[in-house]
């Protein structure tokens, strides 16, 4: 799957700053598009997928581990809360 996006971007000519890539899917490929994205500078949304017990960030059942880009400290954020779509530059895959 990923490689029909990497060849669909090195043959389209669209513009990096004017682009963003939205995926949804397994996490291994979320993984595999996100890198995609961040070596091609592309803007990237990915579509976490968390059993939400509860909803409302109680449970603390849905967490994903992030981190800001550049640093290598982690925190979580809640899907139900925080997401379900987050930036891919800052998930921990």
């Amino acid at each position: 799957m990923t490689e029909n996006l990497t060849q669909w971007l090195d043959e389209s000519s669209l513009p990096p700053g004017e682009t963003i890539l939205c995926a949804c899917g397994p996490e291994t490929m979320l993984a595999k598009v996100a890198q995609i994205a961040i070596e091609k500078n592309i803007d990237c949304q990915v579509s976490m997928e968390r059993r939400m017990a509860c909803g409302i960030n109680l449970c603390q059942g849905c967490a994903v581990e992030c981190r800001d880009p550049g640093s290598s400290e982690t925190y979580y954020k809640m899907c139900c809360q925080d997401g379900p779509v987050f930036d891919a530059r800052e998930v921990v895959f």
